[in-house]
């Protein structure tokens, strides 16, 4: 095999013209297109829930897929000329022992996380009779002293992607966190007028955005919990946890070890907390009290989120601690969390089809999240046929080089798209329309970009019409955290939260024991370039833009009908969108979740970049995406997938991902 760069892991080292609006021909009364058309749902417009409904579109599509693309006439399509953004700056999330377990079956509900004391205080409260809605908050409570690293009910963000049986509607809860109302664009621009150092931007209070994962899990219970385990229960097991104390897994012994930042505080908060009386860093094993999170949870149990936390107690010492924090304090007010709102909004979806011809539709996270994304990726991949991309697949191979190298390409393209448009939707930001990305005219476009044998030159973000905004680099990093759960009553709940970084931004209240997320890195840090206000800065009270793409996807059956299929969705930063493809991409294979889970990681990105998850099957293709113009690095891919699909008898398969302490169980 030729050379290839090895890659060492962390452990070692302003108004867009979009398409015309087109008139639904939905026959149902929200207004929203068939899945036949291809065209997404409105991205950004909160939903009102007093009107839940069963959609049902049908499912229209030519019988043969062909194998190459062809490119969309009639529409004023093309690229704009900008260079591709950078690369990311770090690498994805440490990989320690990478142990796959197989897929698990189950009659009548499952959930999966990335902790077993999770797992299993998820599990009692579907076993209690609760909903999703329900055990999800016990797992994210759970999650919250356990695998406090990753994310955090009190001060973290979510975006949970929700399917409710009764009303057989999909809908997506936003709680991405907020820019203080006097947060400036300039926030981390040193006196060169260049963003200063990733590693000093991220710690500290200035670093933390006004936090909305609580202010999300509570708008789901009020919408979708029967009541039948009280919302005081549901914090109940992480609550004693705390107070008795857990033995710390592995995993997070060794992201403790490892957290080079955290190394130069030990005398922090947070570094008390993970720092035993030697000195050194609390090794595996060893057990870990958290009476301060315990007071705070029995808080929010007594009192609900918006007493505890928004207008409460919790919430001023979130922005007290936030505004004494040094060097780096934060400008954050009580009136940021006094306004700050949960949003639910309609998914973003698109018909997505297996080499069988079964058609699923593709439920996923709007922007500010990264749906968009994965969406892109999925429907250029759709245009051009997964069956010729894989066509031995019966023989159980692994990705073959074809398929890599044009799913690659897709990632490429929607990564500069990414970086060029998204931000928060809310017109109020100026924030360009996004809904023409999912198109499919567009995507039909796109694919044509792609050429079998070599890879594309530069690529560059799509255009409808002339545009005038900028590129501009907006890191994002994994410290985040995926969970999946579907219950008796056929409800879905697919979750991805987040700290941001690992331990984000090693803030930590001393007074309730959570830390602090870096979530204000995630805009772009350098708010002008070329003279012009970058897409996705920093504005007062903006969502950030994110990666995130908790996904639910529902067979289409003959009859036009919806069936809940499968729950999916990753942590991994800004490779989470090609985790989360790569999972779809083979379940609709025929991989059960586990396999699927647990297939090799890839992604493509700008400069003929594309990342082979090192010591793996797909390191072997190396060569043969080299010989099509890639830059292959091999690389530690982190992926944290849980994945729940519902099979043909009614039954459950669960599974997830062996690179972290994944656990699922079921009944």
């Amino acid at each position: 095999m030729t050379s290839c760069e090895q890659v060492p892991g962390p452990h070692n080292a302003s108004n867009h013209p979009a398409y015309p609006e087109q008139p639904s021909t939905d026959s149902t009364d929200n207004g929203r297109p068939r899945a036949s058309e291809a065209a997404p749902s409105t991205q950004s417009a909160p939903i009102s829930l007093q009107r839940l409904h069963t959609r049902k579109p049908s499912a229209d599509r030519a019988a043969e897929n062909p194998p190459v693309a062809k490119p969309a006439a009639r529409f004023r399509i093309s690229e704009v000329d900008v260079e591709e953004p950078g690369l990311p700056r770090r690498a994805p999330e440490m990989t320690f022992n990478v142990e796959p377990h197989p897929a698990t079956q189950s009659t009548h509900f499952m959930v999966i996380s990335a902790n077993k004391h999770a797992t299993d205080a998820g599990y009692r409260v579907l076993e209690a009779g609760g909903r999703a809605i329900d055990a999800l908050i016990a797992v994210q409570a759970m999650l919250t002293l356990t695998e406090p690293q990753s994310s955090s009910l009190i001060g973290g963000g979510a975006m949970i992607t929700y399917f409710d049986k009764k009303s057989g509607r999909t809908v997506v809860i936003d709680g991405r966190e907020t820019a203080p109302l006097a947060a400036r664009p300039d926030r981390f621009l040193g006196p060169d007028g260049e963003p200063v150092d990733f590693d000093e931007a991220l710690r500290g209070g200035r670093a933390a955005g006004v936090p909305g994962c609580l202010a999300a899990l509570e708008l789901g219970y009020k919408l979708f919990s029967s009541k039948k385990v009280p919302w005081d229960a549901l914090m109940e097991p992480a609550t004693q946890l705390a107070d008795k104390g857990f033995e710390i897994s592995p995993r997070l012994a060794d992201t403790i070890a490892a957290d080079h930042i955290l190394r130069t505080q030990p005398t922090s908060v947070l570094g008390r907390y993970f720092y035993g009386s030697n000195g050194k860093p609390l090794p595996a094993g060893a057990t870990l009290k958290n009476p301060a999170l315990a007071r705070a949870l029995r808080l929010i149990g007594a009192q609900g989120a918006q007493k505890a936390f928004y207008e409460g107690p919790i919430g001023r010492d979130f922005v007290e601690t936030a505004r004494a924090s040094k060097p780096y304090p934060s400008d954050v007010t009580a009136s940021d969390l006094l306004v700050y709102r949960a949003i639910v909004r309609d998914p973003i979806t698109y018909p997505v089809h297996a080499p069988d011809g079964q058609v699923y539709e593709l439920n996923t996270v709007p922007p500010p999240g990264g749906g968009t994304s994965l969406i892109e990726i999925a429907g250029v991949l759709d245009e051009i046929g997964l069956e010729t991309l894989l066509p031995n697949w019966a023989k159980r191979q692994t990705w073959s080089a074809d398929f890599l190298h044009v799913a690659a390409e897709a990632q490429r393209l929607s990564y500069v798209d990414k970086n060029y448009y998204l931000a928060d939707p809310d017109p109020a930001f100026g924030s360009p329309p996004q809904a023409f990305l999912t198109d499919s005219r567009y995507l039909r476009h796109r694919a044509s970009l792609i050429r079998r044998e070599e890879v594309m030159g530069r690529a560059r973000p799509g255009r409808v019409a002339l545009t005038e905004r900028t590129d501009g680099e907006a890191p994002e990093f994994p410290s985040t955290t995926h969970i999946t759960i579907v219950d008796a009553e056929g409800n879905v709940a697919s979750c991805t939260s987040s700290i941001e970084d690992m331990n984000g931004s090693r803030l930590m209240s001393e007074e309730y024991g959570y830390i602090f997320n870096n979530t204000m890195t995630d805009f772009k840090l350098q708010p002008v370039q070329h003279g012009r206000l970058a897409t996705g800065r920093i504005q007062p009270g903006a969502r950030a833009p994110s990666s995130m793409s908790a996904s639910i996807m529902h067979k289409i059956n003959g009859d036009g009908e919806l069936e809940f299929h499968a729950g999916l969705g990753s942590p991994g930063g800004p490779a989470i969108v090609p985790y989360t493809f790569k999972t779809m991409a083979g379940l609709l294979m025929g991989m059960d979740p586990a396999e699927a889970s647990n297939a090799p990681n890839f992604r493509g990105l700008p400069s003929r970049v594309i990342d082979v998850e090192r010591n793996t099957p797909a390191e072997q293709l190396a060569e043969a995406l080299q010989s099509r113009g890639h830059r292959v690095r091999l690389v530690d891919m982190n992926s944290g997938i849980t994945a729940i699909v519902r099979q043909p008898d009614g039954t459950l398969i669960g599974g997830g991902d062996g690179r972290r302490e994944i656990t699922w169980r079921g009944v």
